[in-house]
């Protein structure tokens, strides 16, 4: 079920793929203020992430905000990032 999953690294990874972006300016949204247990459940989910090298530290240019999305029942909030801004700049592959 979707509202149960969590991000999980996988061993064998031989995926790779080029982004081609329109120009080159990047784009940077400043993120939004959240409350202190907002805080506290990004920092839980980017430290757990960290430590299972589902992502990595990175000084881009490039930002866009997090957003959290609050479930209907009981369980914890899902971090997502909201990347519009960045995608109206992807050059559209025309590929099948």
């Amino acid at each position: 079920m979707i509202s149960s999953y969590r991000p999980e690294k996988n061993e064998t990874t031989d995926v790779s793929m080029k982004i081609i972006l329109k120009d080159d300016l990047p784009v940077y949204q400043r993120a939004p203020r959240l409350s202190l247990p907002e805080n506290q459940e990004v920092k839980k989910q980017i430290q757990e992430w960290l430590e299972q090298g589902i992502i990595r530290s990175s000084s881009s240019e490039y930002a866009s905000p997090i957003v959290l999305v609050k479930k209907k029942t009981t369980q914890p909030t899902t971090l997502c990032v909201d990347y519009r801004k960045v995608n109206r700049k992807l050059v559209k592959d025309r590929f099948p």
